[in-house]
């Protein structure tokens, strides 16, 4: 006779530490550029929270932005230590060569401690920082500054996302900002010049971001 069907293997349960259903949480760090309630209604990150909830997936969006901000003080935020920021600074001012800096190249904020608490370290990492400076202007200096933040995560941090925005006082030009950029993030990069049709600071132009990243985040 035939020999018998065998039955299916089951597959084997995922520890939790490692299934998908681990992730939490999306967090995003970087740049605001709304506040109060219209932060609430078309920042990227609200957006983002109601494409996630409309999609069915229950996780959350954590705030960990600053408007008006420079990189130094993300990375403050973040955890990187004080001697790395120290050295960025005197970098800045070795470079500046005694010409006036913007104080966004070698000030830091005062951060509460909810800012400074990283509840969010094993969520998946989305960076989208340097609009307001802090990076020299060296778009290779801004890479190693994200670098230093991702390396602050923990557990999903490989699944990053960054999405890069020239500076706003457009002090580098698109092409020596997006490909440095494509070069070290690959896959994992979005150019919110390529993903939007409005000025990337209107409600327009956040809803168009947070859709690509919505996307990106599906791809990945």
């Amino acid at each position: 006779s035939p020999q018998a069907e065998q039955e299916p293997t089951q597959p084997e349960t995922l520890p939790e530490e490692t299934a998908d259903a681990a992730v939490q949480g999306i967090a995003c760090w970087g740049d605001e550029f709304y506040s109060g309630e219209e932060t609430a209604q078309y920042s990227y990150r609200s957006v983002l929270q109601r494409l996630l909830e409309e999609n069915g997936y229950d996780l959350a969006v954590a705030d960990k932005t600053l408007v008006g901000a420079s990189t130094l003080s993300v990375m403050k935020m973040a955890g990187v230590p004080q001697s790395d920021l120290d050295a960025y600074i005197t970098a800045h001012q070795q470079a500046a060569n005694g010409a006036e800096l913007p104080i966004t190249e070698t000030g830091i904020r005062d951060l509460t401690p909810e800012q400074t608490d990283r509840y969010e370290k094993d969520y998946i990492p989305v960076l989208f920082m340097g609009c307001y400076g802090g990076w020299n202007y060296d778009t290779q200096e801004l890479i190693q500054q994200q670098q230093k933040v991702l390396d602050t995560f923990g557990a999903n941090k490989d699944k990053f996302i960054i999405i890069g925005l020239v500076p706003l006082d457009r002090s580098v030009e698109l092409e020596n900002y997006d490909g440095p950029m494509k070069e070290a993030w690959g896959e994992h990069y979005i150019s919110s010049a390529e993903v939007t049709q409005h000025s990337q600071a209107t409600h327009e132009g956040q809803e168009e971001i947070a859709n690509a990243l919505y996307q990106k985040l599906i791809d990945l």
